[in-house]
């Protein structure tokens, strides 16, 4: 079961990659998503919410949870780089245009996968595969997010860090 504690334990163990992590206030929820299976959203103030959904992660472990942060913690350095004004523009965008919302997040799987968080993000992903198998069923043009497969051939294509 996902829980508050468990989230932030994690969390603490990957500050140490992602130094932004220590330059804001951040909050995780447990909570339903219409779309997604985390998402991190960013207020005023340096303020940021990873919000996740327990329903898409019943009996995930560390490191299939570890991934998804991971992937959530690149979208904060990401936002917190840029303006209020600015990221305010830029999630307008995200949210209006499909092949912006893709790019982003593909993106921000290969950040990810840079950081040396590949085969965290490879648990997450195949964890997400074989509870909801359906998402190997939507085109690559249509789903914002690589699947375990594609980022395995990014790694080893790119010599990425395993």
């Amino acid at each position: 079961m996902i829980t508050i504690k468990k989230c932030e334990r994690i969390i603490n163990r990957l500050k140490k990659d992602f130094p932004a992590v220590e330059k804001v206030k951040l909050e995780v929820k447990i909570k339903p998503l219409k779309l997604g299976s985390m998402r991190i959203v960013r207020h005023l103030f340096n303020k940021y919410i990873i919000i996740i959904d327990p329903e898409m992660y019943p009996d995930a472990n560390e490191k299939e949870i570890m991934g998804g942060l991971a992937h959530e913690l690149c979208h904060l350095e990401h936002d917190n780089k840029i303006s209020f004004f600015k990221y305010l523009v830029y999630l307008g965008y995200y949210l209006i245009s499909k092949r912006f919302m893709v790019k982003t997040e593909i993106e921000n799987d290969i950040n990810t996968i840079k950081k040396g968080y590949g085969n965290e993000l490879i648990a997450n992903r195949s964890y997400r595969e074989r509870k909801n198998p359906r998402n190997k069923l939507i085109e690559k043009s249509k789903r914002p997010f690589m699947l375990s497969k594609e980022i395995k051939n990014y790694m080893e294509e790119n010599d990425a860090r395993h």
